[in-house]
């Protein structure tokens, strides 16, 4: 196995001008949520729409690529997908923290060490700067015949 440098331009030679396009697209719209590269095996996940992609590649060499990703296009024309390459482009920079976004302390403590405090019952926030989250019950529709045999099964949904 020679080693490979991962930058752009073996990102353009290996998947085309396109492909990288669209993933710098995705990159900036903070749709690539992980990645890693412990060669030869580059992986990270990629959110599309609703559908989260396991996506990466294995880079044996500069000319012996396999893309590993989970999307129709990679998998029915075994092409090097925009997915793929946007983890590669989200190991080279990896996002930086957003100003005032501390993660450093426990859960429900700001920054500052004081316990963080919502005054709308129903949303809880860990951080100010976090992003709320509702959460749903889904009932089944037929609560009362399950509630006699003991035997309820609730959906929880959260959405932000």
């Amino acid at each position: 196995m020679s080693d490979v440098q991962l930058n752009d331009a073996f990102f353009q030679k290996a998947a085309g001008w396109e492909a990288v396009q669209h993933a710098r697209a995705l990159l900036a719209s903070g749709k690539v949520l992980s990645s890693n590269w412990t060669p030869p095996m580059l992986k990270g996940v990629v959110q599309a729409g609703d559908t989260s992609y396991r996506a990466g590649l294995v880079i044996q060499s500069a000319f012996d690529v396999e893309n590993i990703c989970t999307c129709r296009p990679a998998r029915e024309d075994g092409i090097i997908c925009a997915h793929s390459v946007a983890v590669g482009l989200h190991h080279l920079k990896p996002p930086s923290p957003k100003p005032g976004g501390s993660l450093s302390g426990p859960a429900g403590a700001s920054s500052s060490g004081t316990r963080v405090v919502t005054k709308d019952p129903l949303r809880l926030t860990r951080d100010p700067a976090g992003q709320p989250l509702a959460i749903q019950i889904i009932f089944p529709p037929n609560l009362a015949e399950a509630c006699s045999r003991g035997r309820v099964m609730l959906v929880f949904e959260g959405t932000t």
